[in-house]
């Protein structure tokens, strides 16, 4: 059985029950439906670990905590990744996961994708603006191509770039290498 931990990461926030800042008890949900899984696909009984049998290895796949450092350009300060609450939180789940019996991490890694990029929900907005430039640039040059129309949307536009804020941009990473980790470990 394959678990995807980012996905599952993403999916438990919507589960009211399970606190998802604690890596113990986010490495006991994961267990907890690979367990629910295994008895729905083999009909073993609920008690015990016999479920268990019938499992050769439960893969939990994620990468790494981003490790390198970067200058947040809206917040005008260094961001130390490897030391986010989100890196020391996922580095804590992998040592809880690592506990589980039949369980096997296998860990790929983040690569760059770029720099820093407005999430997808403020570009549009940020978008709009361009389209703008000309109308903005001609209208500082000579203030008499004013157009009550052309300045409200101009206006407009400028306020969703105004809205943006030091959360709304995020650093672009890939996870890598995981994929073959799984699969060198399937075919030995």
């Amino acid at each position: 059985m394959l678990i995807d931990g980012g996905f599952f990461y993403k999916r438990i926030k919507k589960w009211p029950t399970i606190d998802r800042d604690d890596p113990v008890l986010v490495a006991q949900a994961a267990q907890a439906l690979c367990k629910k899984h295994i008895i729905k696909l083999t009909r073993s009984p609920h008690n015990g670990g016999e479920w268990l049998d019938h499992v050769y290895r439960l893969f939990y796949y994620d990468a790494e905590p981003f490790e390198k450092q970067t200058h947040h350009p809206l917040k005008n300060q260094l961001v130390k990744f490897a030391n986010t609450n989100e890196a020391n939180f996922r580095r804590e789940l992998f040592n809880e996961i690592r506990k589980k019996r039949k369980f096997a991490l296998r860990l790929g890694s983040l690569k760059e994708e770029g720099s820093w990029t407005p999430h997808n929900r403020h570009q549009k907005g940020l978008l709009k603006l361009w389209h703008h430039r000309e109308y903005l640039t001609g209208l500082t040059k000579d203030p008499s191509t004013y157009d009550r129309d052309k300045s409200a949307e101009a206006l407009r536009a400028l306020e969703k770039w105004a809205a943006l804020d030091e959360d709304g941009v995020h650093y672009p990473l890939r996870q890598k290498g995981v994929d073959m980790s799984i699969g060198i470990q399937y075919w030995r």
